[in-house]
């Protein structure tokens, strides 16, 4: 007992000297470099100089070296992902970084002010935030990789030695507002931002700007958020992306229709019948959309592209007359709850919901292309289908079509996707299938409840999971090729199933 007693007056008597110690300056207590957790690091408290992130960090938090100006170097782990707001603004001192393979984000702010002198943005980086390089007064050259597909506003704003910036062939989001404001590479190139003949952005403060000599395509935004009343010199320009003008004041000058290269990018007109000018080639995305004004639109033969939404919630126009080939774009007519009639003389590629929920539609003829996804779902008045050459019909083509009963499906027809007649009700009788026909989809015909027989022609090599389920009328299936894939459920709730 005594022996014990004294093992724990020991023991407390040399804890005592250590507190002792510590507050008298006669010992230490380790501060740790850096205040990392679960892979984020948050604060940096080491000496400056060349410093090395510990491998274990994945992201660097946000302000976590802000204001250091101990810092002349950065070495960044293998694994590193993102970079937060702030991260190194105002480093003055910090010269150079290089990034790994595995980061993707480069937050707002992230190298505000630092003293960084060349940089070269490659890896895996898809973005580079606002202000996340502005005010870096050392900074001469940048070199971004062709992974970036935007660059955010005020991104290099007032580097004010950066005259050489290497940039890749597309920017396909496109340049915030003054990425590159008062900077040599800017100012020396008029305000433009231009690569192996492509403007890319126009950024400087001009009203009035002629394109410069070279250029032959015009990016995406290109002209986003500019004031820009008049642009010169557009005759040699022969690609212009749809969103490069979109915005601009310069469109609304041009009258009614503000059609540029061949793109309308803009309608100003009163509605009533709506005539597209013949120098027309892409009515662009959205020109339309939600104008309730139009009754009417007639599309040239000089129209080869409908733009996605281009017309969608019109929800007054009923008829639309297109006199040549086209492709139609994702939404282009989606929801035009008073659309009756639509022509097509041409051949016809028709996208994505491109119709979708158009419910006074009474009739379709297509010739050749394809029939997208949902194309026509939901047009719950839609009576008539004729089909002509038509390769493909995708998912949900014309699912919920409750008023069809006369359906033609032509030669060349190819694939009957899922979905893609699923409760058509009102077909009746014997199904006609062409004989160019190879796939009937999952779940194709389902619910199509007036069926009374079909012939599977012998080129069909698979018929999917309950493709004709739920017909309840089908007593009479003739599969004409011995060897084709039948679901076992294919015909589930039919007589024909027994």
């Amino acid at each position: 007992m005594k022996n014990n007693l004294k093992r724990l007056a020991a023991i407390v008597l040399a804890a005592a000297m250590v507190l002792s110690l510590a507050s008298c300056g006669g010992g230490s207590v380790a501060v740790q470099e850096f205040a990392e957790n679960a892979g984020v690091l948050t604060g940096y408290n080491g000496n400056g100089g060349d410093v090395v992130i510990p491998s274990k960090v994945k992201v660097i938090g946000e302000n976590a070296f802000a204001e250091n100006d101990t810092i002349t170097s950065i070495t960044l782990p293998e694994n590193l992902e993102t970079i937060e707001r702030g991260a190194f603004r105002y480093c003055t001192n910090l010269k150079s970084i290089t990034f790994p393979e595995s980061l993707t984000t480069i937050a707002d702010s992230a190298f505000y002010g630092s003293g960084l002198e060349t940089l070269t943005l490659g890896g895996a980086i898809e973005s580079i935030g606002n202000w996340s390089f502005a005010y870096c007064a050392n900074l001469t050259s940048v070199e971004i990789a062709e992974t970036v597909t935007g660059i955010g506003s005020y991104a290099f704003n007032g580097c004010e030695q950066l005259a050489d910036v290497s940039l890749p062939e597309t920017i396909a989001n496109g340049f915030g507002k003054q990425s590159f404001a008062g900077t040599p590479f800017l100012e020396n190139n008029g305000g433009f931002v231009v690569r192996d003949g492509t403007l890319l952005a126009y950024q400087g403060d001009s009203t009035s700007v002629t394109i410069p000599d070279g250029v032959t395509a015009i990016g995406p935004a290109a002209f986003k958020g500019t004031g820009v009343e008049e642009i010169i010199g557009l005759e040699d320009v022969h690609n212009i992306d749809p969103t490069a003008l979109v915005g601009t004041p310069w469109l609304s000058s041009l009258g009614e229709f503000a059609v540029v290269g061949g793109i309308l990018f803009q309608y100003s007109g009163e509605g009533g019948d709506v005539v597209i000018p013949s120098d027309c080639e892409t009515i662009n995305a959205d020109v339309f959309y939600k104008n309730n004004d139009i009754t009417s639109v007639t599309i040239p033969a000089s129209v080869k592209e409908i733009g996605e939404d281009a017309f969608k919630l019109c929800k007054n126009l009923t008829t639309v007359t297109i006199q040549g080939s086209v492709t139609i774009d994702s939404g282009a007519f989606q929801d035009c709850d008073s659309l009756t009639t639509v022509t097509i003389a041409g051949d016809a590629n028709v996208g994505k919901d491109a119709f979708k929920k158009c419910e006074s539609l009474t009739a379709i003829s297509l010739r050749n292309g394809k029939v997208g996804n949902g194309s026509f779902d939901g047009c719950t008045a839609l009576e008539t289908v004729t089909l002509e050459n038509v390769k493909s019909l995708d998912r949900n083509a014309f699912r919920e079509c409750i008023a069809l009963s006369k359906l033609t499906l032509g030669e060349g027809l190819e694939k009957i996707g899922q979905d893609a007649f699923k409760h058509c009700e009102s077909l009746t009788g014997s199904l006609a299938l062409p004989t160019t026909l190879e796939e009937i989809g999952r779940t194709a015909f389902t619910n199509c409840t007036g069926i009374t027989g079909v012939t599977i022609p012998a080129s069909v090599g698979e018929i999917g999971k309950g493709a004709f389920s739920g017909c309840s009328a089908l007593a009479r299936v003739t599969i004409e090729n011995p060897s084709a894939t039948v679901a076992k459920d294919a015909f589930d709730g039919t007589p024909y199933a027994g």
